[in-house]
């Protein structure tokens, strides 16, 4: 079968419950703190800030530079390799018994069988998603799995959807937010499709189950839940929200939204 077309995913809070942050990156806050760094993980939290408001979003999830500039600022010569982190054996056991979200295998497996490639764009280095998608050993499911280190850009910047690294066109991209993954594929052009998992979405979601996927994104509208989901969106990446209201003409209104992965197959074989 040839493969002509793609479905891109985000990664955390859509493939998976963000296994670097919530697994690599507390052993790199211990390590930080027996060095001698109080807070460390206030003080990286604030070098990302400070990485955003100088528009070096490339940047901004380098976590290995990050925890260099904080460590040299306190005058630490030491460093933390985000590599060698991930092959110690006990953060490499909990990779290896970390999952996936319990939809996702036989959901990708089913638009495989659809014919079309599936990929990961994600705003985390890819240099570190891909060796903890390795340890967790659900790599090989991907195509290319890439982030900001190998395209130089980063969400939400549409050209990252027509990257060579990519190497096909995207019928499809899945994210769970509206602003950094749906806006950013119908600027491109493309379909995009929010995935809503429990943790990420406000509360009345659930409610929208009883529409169809194509369905729940007017629902959505009318009952404000888009809107009180687009907010929250701007509140955690503190940002003010744009002068023209969320409309069904908004880039940030879905084509869809999903409650798991294996809902999107049906939505693959309409144009």
């Amino acid at each position: 079968m040839t493969i002509l077309e793609q479905v891109t995913f985000d990664l955390d809070g859509t493939l998976a419950d963000a296994p670097f942050e919530r697994l690599v990156l507390p052993h790199v806050y211990r390590e930080m703190e027996r060095l001698g760094i109080a807070t460390p993980q206030e003080r990286l939290f604030q070098e990302q800030l400070r990485r955003f408001d100088e528009e070096r979003r490339v940047d901004a999830f380098h976590w290995d530079d990050l925890v260099l500039q904080v460590l040299r600022a306190e005058g630490v010569q030491a460093s933390i390799v985000m590599a060698d982190l991930i092959e110690r054996e006990d953060v490499a056991k909990a990779l290896r018994e970390e999952k996936l979200f319990p939809d996702v295998i036989a959901g990708l497996r089913a638009i495989r069988a659809l014919g079309f490639g599936i990929s990961v764009l994600t705003n985390g280095h890819a240099r570190y998603q891909r060796a903890v998608f390795a340890k967790m050993g659900v790599d090989t499911l991907f195509d290319v799995i890439v982030g900001p280190d190998v395209l130089g850009i980063s969400k939400p910047n549409p050209a990252v959807f027509t990257h060579e690294s990519l190497k096909l066109p995207v019928r499809m991209h899945v994210g769970d937010l509206l602003t950094q993954d749906v806006a950013v594929a119908k600027g491109a052009g493309i379909r995009g499709v929010m995935v809503a998992r429990p943790r990420q979405t406000v509360d009345g979601f659930e409610r929208l189950r009883a529409y169809s996927p194509a369905e729940r994104p007017r629902a959505a509208l009318a009952s404000g839940l888009l809107l009180q989901q687009y907010e929250k969106e701007h509140r955690y990446l503190a940002r003010p929200l744009p002068p023209a209201p969320l409309t069904s003409e908004s880039d940030a209104f879905p084509d869809a939204i999903v409650f798991s992965i294996e809902e999107l197959p049906d939505l693959l074989r309409t144009p």
